[in-house]
């Protein structure tokens, strides 16, 4: 009797399933007030600083410290979420931050702002940011269900991308009207909101393990789950390249924006929105139409992509040009960034996300060493040129990337290795047991072959594996932390009951 075809959700409707979980909307809001202020903090901070001293490696030096911390602290605050309560975490982080952003607009108001200030204020929010992938996402991952993943992490980017629209707006246009004190005050009311979304969040941890282990540990236990899975190692080494040759050009559009278009810092920030609006629009197509056979190829062509924006935004001389440059350079920047996490979350087991994703974190947080370059390029030779330069170094690298990882482009499905091998292992032990099966209904007698005198048929119908099953059963599939022997051959010494097999007599 034929099973009933399963029919697959709908892809525009899962993300209305998923709006419907209470847990993943408060988490969705917290992100999109982190990421606002993340959006206005970064084109604030990096005009305020150009104001103050002139010059483009301090600018970069506001990208570097808030970088740096989730490239130092990265894999350990993953390790540590395995441990604690997440929830308690965000509340932990976001309230300290609200504090201090505080002190911040204080410090402005009555003019005892310095540049190691900035700095400061830059790379604690950097530590608070660092949090959101090993805690944030790896909550969401555990509230939604994995069929779901794909909206929700689309829906999760669509909004923070959203939020590149009016953050970088408001963070100019505050900045020209007000001042810094704005910027930093409008930076405790979101810290503050997220810490209040975080505390009434209905979260309940995961049981942790009997054995509880120390965070080092943890990270090399997380490292050594990467190693032994090339998808998410390939995945790993295109966020190390984007974050390296891509991301730091933001760091000079303060300068670009100022130096080659003339413009006040509120048009310099709609340079960023528009890019926010391309991201929007294509995180929002891949929430509702990207399938897992598509994830590896969105991941990379969209990274290829929005390297070449970038490329041609760097030898832009108009203004008028550059927004709608980056605004399609969006779009690529979105097929990166969702797939990042999908296909991370996806491949990782649940006990394991948290120090993966720290990893992740890690791998991201590379870019503060390439925004030291952008800045002491531009010192010498301009903003643009730094940008060009990095942005041919990017794609340069992402060919190499795939000229080591052939396969990734063929992915045609996501899961965990202990899942894959586990699937593979059963489907060979399906075809084995079908095979004996078959035998066992032949009455287990073969014909003897006619060229083949003095060979016992019953003996000879086990001596060799089934054909398409040999192969992949000798090489055996490693289960998690073992290895799994699947062999069918038979160890070395006197055979078994079936009997050995004798040599092909020649013929008469």
């Amino acid at each position: 009797m034929r099973r009933p075809a399963v029919v697959a959700p709908r892809p525009g409707s899962q993300a209305r399933q998923v709006l419907g979980n209470s847990a993943f909307k408060r988490l969705w809001a917290i992100g999109g007030a982190s990421t606002a202020m993340r959006w206005l903090d970064t084109v604030a901070v990096g005009a305020f600083v150009l104001e103050i001293t002139g010059s483009p490696f301090a600018v970069a030096l506001t990208f570097f410290f808030r970088m740096i911390p989730m490239f130092v602290f990265g894999a350990y605050i993953g390790a540590v979420s395995d441990r604690l309560n997440r929830r308690v975490i965000l509340i932990f982080a976001f309230a300290v931050m609200a504090a201090v952003y505080l002190l911040l607009a204080a410090a402005v108001l009555t003019d005892v702002i310095r540049v190691w200030h900035v700095y400061l204020g830059a790379l604690l929010a950097g530590g608070v940011w660092a949090t959101d992938f090993p805690v944030r996402r790896a909550m969401v991952g555990e509230v939604v269900p994995r069929e779901h993943l794909s909206a929700a992490m689309g829906l999760d980017l669509a909004t923070s991308n959203f939020m590149r629209i009016p953050g970088p707006f408001l963070g100019g246009f505050l900045l020209d009207s007000i001042g810094m004190t704005a910027v930093y005050s409008m930076g405790a009311v979101l810290f503050l909101t997220a810490a209040v979304l975080a505390f009434n969040l209905e979260y309940a941890p995961r049981p942790k393990a009997a054995v509880v282990i120390g965070p080092l540990r943890n990270i090399v236990e997380g490292v050594r789950y990467i190693r032994r899975d090339s998808v998410i190692v390939t995945v790993l080494a295109i966020t190390v390249v984007m974050n390296m040759f891509a991301f730091p050009y933001q760091s000079m559009v303060p300068v670009i924006a100022q130096r080659t278009f003339g413009v006040s810092n509120t048009l310099m920030g709609l340079l960023i929105s528009a890019e926010g609006l391309g991201a929007t629009m294509g995180a929002l197509w891949v929430a509702s139409r990207a399938t897992p056979a598509h994830y590896s190829r969105i991941y990379l062509w969209g990274s290829v992509f929005f390297l070449l924006m970038v490329l041609s935004f760097s030898r832009m001389p108009w203004y008028g040009v550059a927004i709608p440059v980056l605004f399609f350079g969006g779009f690529g920047m979105s097929g990166f960034g969702t797939m990042q996490s999908i296909m991370i979350i996806s491949t990782t087991p649940a006990e394991m996300r948290g120090r993966v994703l720290g990893v992740l974190a890690v791998t991201i947080g590379t870019g503060p060493v390439a925004a030291l370059a952008v800045g002491a390029i531009a010192e010498s030779a301009g903003a643009p040129m730094a940008v060009m330069l990095m942005a041919l170094s990017g794609l340069a690298l992402l060919a190499v990337t795939m000229l080591l990882s052939p396969r990734f482009l063929k992915l045609r499905e996501v899961k965990p290795l202990e899942e894959r091998a586990a699937d593979l292992r059963q489907t060979l032990s399906t075809a084995v047991s079908q095979s004996d099966r078959n035998d066992d209904d032949d009455g287990g007698k073969h014909d003897a072959p006619q060229d083949e005198p003095g060979v016992d048929p019953a003996k000879s119908a086990h001596s060799v594996p089934p054909t398409g099953v040999s192969a992949s059963v000798r090489a055996g599939i490693p289960g998690p932390g073992a290895q799994a022997n699947l062999s069918t051959e038979r160890p070395d010494g006197p055979p078994g009951p079936a009997g050995p097999v004798l040599p092909r007599q020649p013929r008469q």
